[in-house]
């Protein structure tokens, strides 16, 4: 739209019309593009539980401290997770609090924390 050679004045035959369907264009694409990033984000974190859910036999393989390469990102992992949960836990209604197990909670929502 503009012109480099003289001053960053705009191009001849140039229109606000033109810069709003150039931002148009870009904003559907971002819609596009982060909607298909969610599916892809959605579909691996099902596959990670899945995996190590399956590996370790049971649901609480985030608690597992041979998973961690250094026991203290280990204990920062269990720690931010413990916040994190009881942060949620405070926001929750009374119904799903009920059937959440005490402590750090379900496979499903630990890795909907990590996810921030």
């Amino acid at each position: 739209m503009r012109d480099e050679e003289t001053e960053h004045d705009f191009k001849e035959g140039a229109s606000f019309d033109d810069v709003i369907a150039r931002y148009d264009f870009d904003r559907n694409l971002r819609l596009i593009l982060f909607d298909a990033i969610e599916i892809i984000e959605v579909a691996l974190r099902a596959k990670i539980i899945n995996h190590l859910s399956q590996a370790k036999n049971s649901g609480l393989w985030y608690l597992d401290e041979s998973l961690f390469e250094r026991s203290d990102y280990y204990e920062d992992f269990v720690f931010d997770l413990k916040y994190e949960f009881d942060a949620v836990r405070s926001r929750l209604p009374r119904s799903i609090l009920l059937s959440i197990p005490t402590g750090i909670g379900s496979r499903w929502l630990v890795i909907t924390l990590m996810h921030g």
